[in-house]
């Protein structure tokens, strides 16, 4: 099965030089596990067929309020879910994902208090008794959650060094696969996508809160803290539902994210939202100015930005590659700071905006279709640019020996 995946997931998690890893997070998630000459993404999820068990296969999801408080401190959140879901057959129970570091305090079927038991150690079973099948109901789930590192840290509090050589402490989330459960309850199957999601993420002042959608709204509390409030209007796959909170460089100190635009034509234009650490700003520019060559490249070819209503934004985080969150891809920290040694990344996740967000997998076992497109993406960026065809980039790509050092034009 790797043999199989070669030709198309290739490596987003190569390893950088020794010079670019300076300024590596304390608490790196990078592992030198013999996963990074492949996808890691696609490899890690096989025997997953994304449909859902009984409890979930009853149930369609409509609608997610994600709530809740960041305790950079006691390092947890405090949430709060509202779900809205319709039973489309008989419904007696409705099993959620939610990991045994989620503990839920109360439990709520239309307003009025539910029992629920733990099934394993991935999910809960809440009794949801004299539903009708086809009529809306909503259930509403408040807990905590603990840090859990699953997979490529689903949920964690990394810290990382400032360029003074201070700690820094942050959170992110990055829940492939079937790995939402650790820090909100969901159905968490690619065959249960929402029709649109919002968040409500209350952190100290000094952090900035990056997720997916579009940001509503920043409210300040009155008492050292502020509430993002973003909201996802387009359908969104559970696992592809992310926060990246750090001090991000907000331009104008109010705890607004950095702004940029891309114009439509039309008169229409397309925000770009960057979320990075202040002390990366200078570096990451050219990276970002980047982003306006490849989305011409990608609208030639494959169509409008499928989230023009919302953004395409960049969210620094600690990890080594990238992560192709809808509407926000979270990019590792050393390839940020890399200038032009991330072009292979950038162009990769943004492709994902249209094959893995836009269009994706019903099961787990496909998922080496978004990582052959988004592959081939960045294969039609480098003949955009003129240094290779597709076919010849491709043929190169493939031959990029296992685990050494990319940097560099190619």
């Amino acid at each position: 099965m790797i043999q199989r995946l070669r030709p198309f997931a290739l490596a987003l998690l190569l390893a950088l030089p020794a010079a670019a890893l300076a300024e590596e997070p304390v608490t790196d998630k990078l592992r030198e596990d013999g996963r990074l000459p492949l996808c890691g993404h696609a490899r890690g999820v096989f025997g997953r067929s994304g449909e859902g068990q009984p409890g979930q296969t009853e149930w369609r999801a409509r609608y997610y309020e994600i709530s809740g408080s960041l305790d950079f401190a006691a390092l947890a959140f405090s949430g709060r879910v509202r779900a809205f879901l319709t039973p489309i057959a008989v419904a007696d129970s409705l099993v959620l994902d939610a990991f045994d570091t989620l503990t839920p305090s109360a439990v709520r079927v239309d307003g009025a208090p539910a029992t629920w038991r733990r099934l394993d150690e991935r999910t809960i079973a809440i009794a949801t008794p004299g539903g009708t099948v086809g009529d809306e109901r909503l259930v509403e789930v408040e807990y905590a959650a603990e840090p859990n590192d699953i997979g490529f840290g689903a949920f964690w509090f990394p810290e990382y060094l400032d360029d003074a050589g201070a700690r820094i402490r942050s959170c992110q989330t990055m829940t492939q696969t079937q790995n939402a459960g650790t820090w909100w309850p969901c159905i968490d199957r690619l065959s249960h996508k929402p029709d649109s999601l919002a968040l409500a993420i209350t952190v100290p002042d000094t952090m900035v809160v990056a997720a997916n959608g579009r940001l509503e709204g920043v409210d300040d509390n009155g008492d050292g803290t502020r509430t993002y409030r973003w909201r996802e209007r387009y359908p969104i796959a559970t696992y592809l539902v992310a926060m990246t909170v750090a001090p991000f460089h907000s331009p104008g100190g109010d705890g607004l994210p950095w702004q940029d635009s891309y114009d439509l034509g039309g008169g229409e234009s397309l925000p770009l939202t960057w979320f990075i650490r202040p002390h990366h700003v200078d570096e990451a520019v050219n990276n970002l100015e980047q982003i306006h060559d490849m989305l011409d490249a990608f609208r030639e070819r494959f169509g409008e930005y499928p989230f023009t209503a919302e953004k395409y934004g960049i969210a620094e985080y600690s990890f080594a590659g990238g992560m192709e969150h809808q509407t926000l891809s979270s990019i590792g920290t050393t390839v940020v700071a890399a200038l032009d040694s991330a072009h292979f990344v950038q162009p990769h996740e943004l492709a994902h905006q249209w094959f893995g967000d836009w269009v994706g997998p019903a099961t787990w076992e496909d998922i080496w279709l978004n990582e052959g497109f988004a592959t081939y993406g960045e294969a039609l960026y480098y003949e955009h640019l003129g240094r290779y065809t597709a076919g010849e980039y491709m043929y190169l790509r493939r031959r990029l020996p296992n685990g050494e050092a990319f940097a560099g034009s190619v």
